[in-house]
């Protein structure tokens, strides 16, 4: 059995708003630099987000470990170790009680972890900067040189590593999402399992805002009743007016187009539900820090947390699958918008193309990666019957 991460200790701390995490060997009392160096290049040169961070460097961490007992060489890593890892990471993901014994899910899971680990191992390959290149075994093939600019520690180098046929050949997955007749129901099971009227009114603002305009679950909740100010939004002659949530991924400041009648709402909600509710609970403004959506126990900020638990609830209780959450209606959010934009397109004769597509949705839902979208666009070319690129309009995109 692989042990676990024990001799590693990880520990996360923050820098301008940003993650930054140091890995240290106990044993040798040491910071692991191979670790923590990749760590910085992820939230510095990546830039992704801390959780997707702390996910790739605890995989790395695990090989590290694997590597550390055997005195084995990460230029000279074999398919026949990686697959020993592979085997033993199954064993140890299906003793897991959150794994129900589903395998192909465990599958999943151990394949994330290895192409964190190839990543880290391409990582570290890069990072030696040696002139000569570095040397790697392929299974039982002779050692071979490898220029240090090529794409190493791919998949594909090692035949058979991944676990295949367990539903992950995308990397960008369009997910569970929403119907309509799915979000009518939310909105009846918030006006019926909620014992209050603020309660119900408030999930089915995020719930809206969500679904309207494509907001992150972070970003909704950092919206501020500062941002809705009913005369100027009374005033606004075009049918939407710009918010920037304060607390956005990677810290982007996109602007978020709201339409006037999903704001005058935001007013309503506010002065009708949300004032009564500070008012009875006394909450000072230091307190509540301005924030739209508060506690109906104590009138704080609504953490994160439990927006997650309120609507993972609700979705699994109108048929939703297991782990799904607010994140649903993001992405019934990008099918909506996607849908929208491929009609358009169509009936006034523009570009229809993946990416075409992808690049004028992405801008309204606040994505720097385009291609994050392409599954999506993908599977409504698909529905539509429209070619995945423009050269191949004419002909029926095939699935």
């Amino acid at each position: 059995m692989l042990a676990k991460t024990s001799r590693l200790h990880l520990s996360r701390t923050g820098n301008d708003g940003r993650p930054v995490f140091l890995i240290f060997d106990l044993l040798n009392e040491r910071l692991v630099r191979e670790l923590t160096d990749y760590a910085v290049d992820l939230a510095v040169c990546r830039q992704l987000s801390g959780l997707t961070i702390e996910k790739k460097v605890r995989s790395a961490m695990g090989f590290w470990e694997f590597s550390q007992e055997r005195g084995l060489d990460l230029s000279l890593i074999s398919n026949a170790e990686l697959k020993y890892f592979r085997n033993e990471s199954l064993v140890q993901v299906m003793q897991r009680r959150s794994s129900h014994a589903h395998q192909m899910t465990a599958k999943r899971t151990v394949n994330d972890k290895l192409n964190s680990v190839l990543d880290w191992l391409k990582w570290c390959a890069k990072r030696r900067r040696e002139q000569l290149g570095f040397k790697k075994r392929m299974g039982s093939e002779p050692v071979r040189e490898i220029d240090i600019d090529s794409r190493l520690f791919r998949p594909e180098d090692f035949p058979g590593l991944l676990y295949r046929n367990v539903g992950s050949g995308s990397k960008h997955k369009t997910g569970y999402s929403l119907g309509e007749d799915q979000l009518d129901q939310m909105r009846i099971s918030f006006l019926i399992a909620t014992n209050t009227p603020y309660l119900s009114q408030r999930n089915i603002l995020i719930a809206d805002i969500a679904n309207t305009v494509g907001l992150r679950r972070g970003s909704i909740n950092s919206l501020k009743i500062e941002q809705f100010d009913r005369a100027r939004i009374e005033s606004e002659v075009r049918q939407t007016l710009l918010i920037r949530p304060s607390r956005q991924k990677f810290g982007y400041e996109t602007e978020f187009a709201f339409p006037v009648w999903l704001a005058l709402r935001v007013c309503d909600f506010v002065d009708h539900y949300r004032r009564p509710l500070i008012d009875s609970k006394k909450v000072r403004q230091i307190d509540h820090q301005g924030k739209i959506f508060l506690s109906a126990r104590d009138g704080r900020p609504l953490t994160d947390r439990a927006i997650t638990k309120i609507f993972s609830t609700s979705l699994r209780a109108t048929g939703g699958p297991k782990g799904s959450s607010i994140h649903a209606l993001r992405a019934k959010f990008a099918n909506d918008a996607i849908s929208a934009e491929l009609e358009t397109r169509l009936r006034r004769g523009m570009d229809t193309s993946t990416e075409s597509v992808a690049t004028a949705v992405a801008l309204r839902m606040g994505h720097r990666n385009t291609k994050s979208l392409y599954a999506y666009v993908s599977r409504a070319q698909s529905l539509s019957g429209v070619a995945l690129e423009p050269e191949h309009r004419e002909r029926p995109a095939i699935r």
